[in-house]
């Protein structure tokens, strides 16, 4: 489970792993492969294989996650006066979309 997974290697590793592989299973190796190096970096690499190497973890996109970091960016924005027109040009989103993000985040 990525939770454990996630408890080993601990959080900034994880979510760092989770951006680069998202919405794949990996063998962690035992030591760091150039790919992996690419990836995360040599340091971060050394890392995730001496604390996981050898694993076959399940990397979730996280999806929610990112969502609902956008989605309280976006009401931060307009409680500091944000129109919702910006708001949606700037985000990629309709209007209708930002009126339910923010009323979602009213309740």
């Amino acid at each position: 489970m990525f939770r454990e997974f996630r408890d080993t290697v601990g959080p900034a590793l994880a979510s760092k792993v989770q951006e680069r592989f998202g919405g794949t299973t990996c063998r962690i190796p035992m030591t760091p492969t150039p790919s992996l190096v690419d990836a995360l970096g040599s340091d971060d690499a050394r890392q995730l294989c001496a604390l996981a190497g050898g694993e076959a973890v399940a990397i979730p996109k996280g999806h929610h996650r990112r969502l609902a970091a956008r989605n309280a960016q976006i009401r931060e924005e307009a409680a500091a006066g944000a129109r919702r027109n910006d708001l949606a040009r700037a985000h990629g989103l309709t209007d209708r979309q930002i009126r339910r993000i923010l009323r979602a985040g009213d309740g």
